[in-house]
Parts: C-alpha cells; sequence; structure tokens
C-alpha cells in the first residue's frame, strides 16, 4: 500500500498539519509514502520556510499552552520534505506529472521483485520465520540482524527467505551479494556503493569517484529512508562501515541483516546488532534434501536406502555436500553409487567444505570434481589417495 500526500501552500490548515502526523505514522508502521509537492519546493516544506512558516508560527501562537502539538507537525513536515517524492512545478503538463506518479509507484513494487531462493528450500522456512521474528518489522527502532555459522550451511539461502517474507514493509531494499569478494578491492567497494545507492534512490546519475565520497553520499541520501538491506558474506567490520560508517545514520524502522562465519564480528556492533546462529541440518531434513536432489523430488527408493543413510552421515547435515553428491548421484545405479560414494569417503569434509565453491562448478562431471579436489588439496599440503 501507498500513500500519496499532497503539499502545497494551501496545506498549512491544522486538519492537514495533523493529518500528515498520521501519515508519517503509517510509514514508520511499514507503509509507503510518496509526497507530492505541488507548486512548492520540498525544502520549504522540509526547513518550514514562506508560507509553511508562517502559518506554523501563528499556530503557536494559537497553542502556546500545548507547543508539544506543534512540534510534532515540525517533525512531520521536516519528515515529509526529507522523502523521495515528487515536484510539480508551474508549466508541467498535469497528464505526464500523473504519469511520472503512477510509473514512480509502480517501480517500487518492482523493486519489491522476489528473490530466488533454492531449488528444494528444504528447512529453509523454519530458519526465516525465527530471523523474522528477530527482525521485528513492527518495532520502529532501527535493528541489525546477524546470521552466522559455518561455511556453505546455508546463510545466504536463509537471508534470501527473510529478505522474501519482509521487503514488502520497506520504502527501499538492497540485498548485497558476496560482500568479502567484492571488497577485495577499491573498485569492488565503490561497486557496492554504488549498487546501494541507485536500487534505493534509483539515480543513474549518481556519481562516486572514491571510498570516502560513497560514504558521505550514502549517509547524506538514506538517512531519512526506511529501508532493508541486506550484507551477505562479511567477514570484516570495515566492508560494513565503507557501507554504512558506525550504522547510527539510517532512519528508524530500518533493518540490516548481515550474513557472516564470524559471530565475533557481530558482536563488535554492540547492542543494535541481534545474532541468530544456523546449524547443520538434521538427519530427516538432511534425507529430505538428498532425496529431491537424488530421485528429482521423487521419494528414495528402497534399494537405495543404506547407500542414502551413508551420504548423510558423511555430509554431517551440510546442506551444500547433500546437494552435489545428490545431483552428482541422481540417475545412476547402486554400483555407480557405490563407486561414488567409496570415492567421496577419501575425501574429508573439512576439504570438501574448503573447496565446495570450486567443487559447485563442476558438479554435473564427477570426475572434474575429484581432479579439483585433489589437484587444490595437493597444493595446500593435504594428500589424498583414490
Amino acid at each position: 500500500m501507498a500513500l500519496v500526500p499532497t503539499y502545497s501552500d494551501d496545506r498549512i490548515k491544522i486538519r492537514f498539519l495533523v493529518t500528515d502526523v498520521k501519515i508519517l505514522e503509517c510509514k514508520n508502521n511499514c507503509k509507503l509514502v510518496f509526497p507530492i509537492f505541488y507548486k512548492v519546493d520540498p525544502s520549504k516544506v522540509r526547513k518550514q520556510e514562506g508560507k509553511f512558516g508562517i502559518a506554523l508560527a501563528k499556530h503557536e501562537e494559537k497553542f502556546n499552552d500545548n507547543l508539544g502539538k506543534v512540534q510534532r507537525w515540525r517533525v512531520a513536515l521536516n519528515e515529509a520534505g526529507s522523502l523521495s517524492g515528487l515536484h510539480y512545478r508551474d508549466g508541467n503538463l498535469e497528464s505526464k506529472f500523473i504519469q511520472g506518479i503512477m510509473e514512480k509507484i509502480s517501480s517500487t513494487k518492482l523493486k519489491s521483485t522476489r528473490l530466488f531462493v533454492a531449488k528444494y528450500p528444504v528447512g529453509v522456512d523454519t530458519h526465516a520465520k525465527a530471523i523474522k521474528m528477530l527482525v521485528d518489522i513492527e518495532s520502529t527502532n532501527f535493528r541489525i540482524v546477524g546470521i552466522h555459522g559455518l561455511g556453505r550451511i546455508g546463510k545466504t539461502t536463509i537471508a534470501k527467505a527473510v529478505y522474501n517474507k519482509i521487503v514488502d514493509h520497506f520504502e527501499r531494499s538492497s540485498f548485497l551479494e558476496n560482500v568479502k569478494e567484492k571488497c577485495r578491492t577499491i573498485d569492488g567497494i565503490i561497486q557496492l556503493q554504488k549498487t546501494l545507492l541507485y536500487e534505493i534512490l534509483e539515480d543513474k546519475d549518481l556519481k562516486v569517484d572514491n571510498i570516502s565520497k560513497g560514504i558521505n553520499v550514502i549517509k547524506e541520501r538514506l538517512c531519512s529512508k526506511r529501508i532493508l538491506l541486506i550484507l551477505d558474506d562479511v567477514d570484516k567490520l570495515k566492508q560494513i562501515e565503507n557501507l554504512l560508517g558506525k550504522c547510527n545514520w539510517l532512519a528508524s524502522g530500518s533493518r540490516v541483516i548481515i550474513t557472516t562465519r564470524d559471530e565475533h564480528l557481530l558482536t563488535i556492533l554492540g547492542k543494535v546488532c541481534t545474532t541468530y546462529k544456523v546449524k547443520e541440518l538434521d538427519k530427516h531434513e538432511a534425507l529430505q534434501l538428498f532425496e529431491k536432489h537424488a530421485f528429482l523430488g521423487n521419494k528414495l527408493e528402497k534399494d537405495y536406502y543404506e547407500l542414502a543413510n551413508q551420504v548423510i552421515n558423511y555430509a554431517k547435515g551440510l546442506p551444500l555436500a547433500l546437494v552435489i553428491i545428490g545431483s552428482d548421484l541422481c540417475g545412476r545405479s547402486k554400483l555407480e553409487w557405490k563407486s561414488a560414494f567409496d570415492k567421496y569417503e577419501k575425501i574429508p569434509m573439512k576439504i570438501f567444505k574448503k573447496y565446495s565453491k570450486l567443487v559447485m562448478m563442476d558438479w554435473k562431471e564427477p570426475n572434474k570434481i575429484f581432479f579439483s579436489i585433489l589437484h587444490v588439496s595437493s597444493k595446500d599440503g593435504t594428500r589424498i589417495l583414490l
């Protein structure tokens, strides 16, 4: 739902000011607000200048015994003037302006497009619901939720599911993936800043030449917006600071979700950050996920039950291992299963986890899987004999 209040020199009567306060309350309670500034500059509304300033001064005289009421009106006007809206000027074609309003609202709905989570999101929804409770979208306070756990445990997948559940409650949203990887270079950091600014502001002409400028632009332009931001795969505090400074300038009601392997990193953020640990799949969930990939969603065949249990025990509840092995064994005979699993067993799970990204590239060709792991592991000083 979008609320579209119109501000003009006539909107300074008491009944309109009372409405403005209620509209901003709706904004804080998860509604989208697009102000229309009709023949009045947004800065005049924000700073209460011109007719707005004169009218409010008169209201202060009238409500001398209840200045708190006028102060709430001032705060509401200041916030409304800071929101991203549309400005109608003398000489504008009204039909074209109205079309612009419709496009603005439509584009915001498109920004809320859901993310693909997983082909078979086994166990994901349980985590997503628990994290949604921690996010507490009804609260008007700014809040960070940190999702931590082992590598390849499914943190990113869960974060996407959470994003899909709550994104409609925010003015704007941004999901920044692979933050750690992209922050390896200065250009990568600047690109993340640009992506964040574009996804929130939709301003293609906004220029960011260096990291410091990017931080300042983010601070100045995002401070009045109730946003949802996901920072995926973070491993250093500096990566967060390059995007959010000290995490104290986003508007009330904004939410930041961070995925990381490092629980200590989240504790550094202080009381504003609530944490959630993602644990390994239990045996029932692991078997369910494995059979989805090994049997294309069909039930596990009895002849394969013992072999499937061996895979479950080997994978130790790691979703990516179950996906890789299940996809590799899909459509193969029992003899081929035994042969392939004998090879898997010789790869320690810690090595499998470490090089799972490389494995994922070639999961359709098992020989490449083993060759890749052997090749990289031998460089790593780990010897595996197949």
